[in-house]
């Protein structure tokens, strides 16, 4: 179980490392998060969620080593600002 500090934690490591960039696709800028330098999650699109939800969670389970429930309430919050 982690606590309210690691939650505060988790979501400035996801705002750090994981913010939203703009990027330019074709004639227009979209906003986009850059996971690694392969991949890119242009929102809005309707398979973003999915794959931001997989891959986040993920990363957040081997950083932190937090229950489950933990880690959804985080990323909840963090994708429901993007």
């Amino acid at each position: 179980m982690c606590g309210e500090n690691d939650i505060r934690f988790m979501l400035r490591f996801l705002n750090r490392h994981y913010g939203v960039t703009r990027i330019k696709n074709g004639k227009h800028f979209k906003r986009a998060i850059i996971l690694n330098s392969n991949n890119i999650v242009i929102l809005g699109e309707k398979s973003a969620r999915p794959i931001l939800n997989e891959y986040l969670f993920n990363t957040l389970e081997e950083l932190f080593r937090c229950d489950t429930d933990t880690i959804n309430y985080v990323l909840d919050k963090f994708l429901s600002v993007i």
